[in-house]
């Protein structure tokens, strides 16, 4: 279950959404899922076990977890006493890799050098200054207060230096030089397909309008966004159905045309394999 949840619109595809979230010892309803966006979480109570591509990582309060874009998770167990409370943040990796002087950062999500650990302990000494960062997001968008929407990009700018700074053998070496033409296309090519999520998107319609060879295209695309193109298309359309079954009462075949599946089986088979549950469980009278 998802409380206080707030997307920080930045600019188009550049959203940072920040919720908490409250999983029930008895609460059987989470099943593994997996989205383009990268994910960091902090454990704000509770205790559990964390299952992240098959890896299982226990949960406890102040605990960190790090989610590239695509890995599959779920909460396995949830102990018995209390729920288990998280505070969330994502975004895509547009945000990064679309500005020149963040570009670095991806290279904790794609360098192979750089494989990481899902979790950061809560006894490691970056845990407690990423738990003071998560909090002064939480105020941020509580308040609200001039500047809120880019003190909060700040922040988790902070937050994504310190996980860096764990690999401090490769920390300023990890170059990304000759992509700045190459990431203003991605991002050309990312604008194109939220404004057309609903039609019949083909990989020839995109590199025909960002003027690439489809094969680089699809090459340069994972290795920067984490995930293929057609996962991407796939896990935003269910973003956007999701968006829907809450907010209308449009029926699910309706949703599945407005996010440009053509047929209920095909919808219902990427809807559950993106989210692990079903289009009733999104109903926007649960």
């Amino acid at each position: 279950m998802r409380l206080n949840e707030s997307k920080i619109e930045l600019s188009c595809g550049k959203n940072i959404l920040f919720y908490q979230s409250v999983t029930d010892a008895n609460d059987r309803r989470v099943h593994e899922h997996h989205h383009a966006e990268i994910e960091l979480s902090m454990c704000s109570s509770g205790s559990g076990i964390y299952t992240i591509d098959g890896m299982q990582y226990t949960m406890a309060p102040d605990d960190v977890i790090i989610l590239a874009g695509n890995e599959p998770h779920f909460f396995m167990k949830v102990s018995d006493n209390e729920p288990l409370t998280m505070f969330n943040l994502r975004f895509d990796p547009v945000l990064l890799w679309s500005d020149n002087e963040l570009a670095w950062l991806m290279r904790f999500f794609i360098d192979p050098s750089c494989r990481h650990q899902n979790k950061i302990d809560a006894a490691h000494p970056s845990a407690s200054l990423i738990r003071g960062l998560f909090m002064k997001i939480r105020d941020e968008i509580s308040e609200k207060k001039s500047g809120y929407e880019v003190m909060v990009k700040m922040l988790v700018i902070n937050i994504l230096i310190i996980i860096d700074r764990l690999h401090p053998d490769t920390s300023g070496s990890y170059k990304l030089d000759g992509f700045s033409n190459t990431f203003s296309q991605l991002e050309k090519a990312i604008v194109f397909i939220n404004e057309n999520i609903e039609n019949n998107i083909t990989l020839d319609m995109i590199a025909h309008t960002v003027s690439m060879n489809k094969t680089y295209f699809s090459t340069i695309f994972k290795k920067f966004n984490g995930i293929s193109l057609w996962d991407y298309i796939t896990i935003k359309r269910i973003d956007r159905a999701v968006e829907l079954l809450k907010t209308t009462n449009l029926t699910k075949i309706d949703i599945a045309l407005k996010c440009g599946f053509n047929s209920s089986a095909n919808f219902y088979k990427a809807f559950k394999r993106v989210t692990g549950k079903n289009p009733s469980f999104f109903t926007h009278s649960n």
